[in-house]
């Protein structure tokens, strides 16, 4: 697991202090280069629906890069309407026509399931299941 903010790593690393798992700081925009297409498995949960609408495909793009061929994408993010062209955020919820960036960039849908978070007032999101080929 990798974050940007080391005060962010710091605080993971003392919540899951004994469990097997490597806590990182890193910018998914200047990643490792051992990262790119290095992961079988991807997990991206509200990260890009936090950021500017600007960074949006860039965003995307450096998710998508990770994964590694064969591998798979798991997205979970808040979902939007289409007819919503300017979203209100934070957070910047995604449309379906936002994640066809994925494909574009070789990743298959091969899932996709809405739910409403359990809010006062509840919210659309989507867990969304990609494969790269190869």
């Amino acid at each position: 697991a990798f974050d940007i903010s080391p005060k962010a790593i710091a605080w993971a690393k003392q919540v899951h202090d004994g469990k097997d798992i490597d806590f990182l700081v890193a910018d998914m925009f200047a990643p490792p280069e051992d990262w790119l297409n290095g992961f079988d498995l991807v997990v991206e949960v509200y990260t890009i629906q936090a950021l500017p609408l600007a960074l949006r495909e860039k965003s995307i793009d450096a998710i998508a890069s990770f994964v590694a061929a064969g591998g798979r994408l798991v997205a979970v993010q808040r979902l939007r309407d289409e007819a919503q062209t300017e979203p209100e955020g934070p957070p910047w919820a995604l449309s379906r026509a936002e994640l066809k960036r994925f494909e574009e960039l070789g990743l298959e849908l091969t899932e996709f399931e809405t739910y409403f978070g359990d809010e006062e007032e509840p919210v659309e999101r989507f867990v969304a299941l990609f494969r790269k080929s190869g």
